[in-house]
């Protein structure tokens, strides 16, 4: 009976906890040079994470313009992560997938990933030459925090103030140059050419087009 009761106060306290989980939606928009969430986003700046709490971190490039891989990058360390106020150990499972034109071309697991001092959001890329994606999407579930070095004491996991303006640093912004380890550039897309051999009608059809003012003009 004991042991039963026992068993039951852990499965109620487990359900407590995971009810008490938060999760959060941040969604940007890049046009190549300015970063923008999307409306309807949550606000990353001041957001707390405590433990269990997760969050969807999606950037997607403006209209059909993409991202292209000119350089292969590896081993590229936090290309696409938030500041927090707290330097601290912090422990999460973070899933990462690359997108173009909705299909997933990429994807990256990490499970009870170690992320020190203070950041959090993606800890490390690879990349092959010549993938072409439009969005990357990060989902991240904080499972701890301590204090550095592994010390016991619980640490804030605040997501600070002007957090934005940290993941389009250079060091840390993967479409704003490449990380070091590579090179991933922002293409905007490209108009659509004229068919092959049309540039040798070009000429007939502007003196077309003048004799049909012409005409236009004497009626």
């Amino acid at each position: 009976m004991l042991k039963l009761m026992a068993t039951s106060a852990v499965a109620l306290l487990g359900l407590s906890v995971a009810a008490q989980a938060a999760s959060y939606n941040f969604d940007y928009v890049y046009d190549g040079t300015t970063l923008s969430l999307v409306g309807g986003s949550d606000t990353p700046d001041g957001t707390v994470l405590n433990d269990g709490d997760d969050f969807r971190l999606t950037m997607s490039a403006a209209g059909t313009d993409y991202w292209d891989v000119v350089v292969a990058v590896v081993g590229a360390f936090v290309p696409l992560s938030f500041a927090v106020t707290e330097s601290g150990d912090r422990v999460a499972d973070i899933s990462t997938s690359w997108k173009l034109d909705g299909s997933e071309v990429a994807s990256r697991t990490d499970t009870n990933q170690l992320q020190q001092y203070v950041h959090v959001g993606a800890q490390e890329w690879d990349l092959a030459a010549g993938l072409l994606f439009d969005q990357v999407v990060i989902d991240y579930t904080l499972l701890s925090a301590t204090e550095a070095d592994g010390g016991p004491l619980s640490v804030s996991t605040e997501i600070t103030q002007f957090s934005s303006d940290f993941i389009l640093q250079d060091s840390h912004a993967f479409f704003d140059g490449g990380p070091s380890s590579g090179v991933i550039e922002y293409r905007s897309a490209a108009v659509v050419p004229l068919p092959a051999g049309a540039l040798l009608y070009l000429p007939v059809l502007l003196m077309g087009g003048g004799i049909a003012a012409l005409r236009r003009r004497k009626t």
